[in-house]
């Protein structure tokens, strides 16, 4: 696929992402790209092949209802961050409480030197 073609399927589908997310037809009208009608669903209803002249008509209708991106869709960056700065701490915690019990069970675990006798060893004696 050449460097045209590419870039054109790029802004086809980046035009139908858009149409989808804000529940919009879109009519975009391009001098040297693809020229095309999306329906607020994102489907192609009509388009124009690229770097061919031509006139492209279709019906649009004018939509009122939000989407829940448009709507709320400023929350998705702070939410994300919220989400990470929790999860950074959650793992942190329990690094932090496996360090301890690592540190514990080394302190109470300690072999006895060589030397030492155990208290079996002085009943047997």
């Amino acid at each position: 696929m050449d460097k045209e073609k590419w870039t054109a399927r790029q802004h086809g589908q980046l035009f139908r992402h858009r149409a989808a997310e804000n529940g919009r037809w879109l009519a975009i009208a391009s001098t040297s790209g693809l020229s095309q009608i999306i329906s607020y669903k994102g489907n192609t209803r009509a388009d124009l092949p690229l770097m061919e002249d031509g006139i492209l008509t279709g019906e649009i209708e004018a939509l009122q209802h939000q989407t829940l991106f448009q709507r709320e869709g400023w929350l998705f960056g702070p939410v994300c961050l919220i989400g990470t700065i929790i999860l950074m701490i959650l793992a942190l915690r329990d690094a932090f409480i496996k360090r301890r019990q690592r540190k514990t069970s080394e302190t109470t675990s300690m072999p006895e030197s060589p030397d030492a006798i155990s208290p079996d060893q002085t009943a047997q004696a």
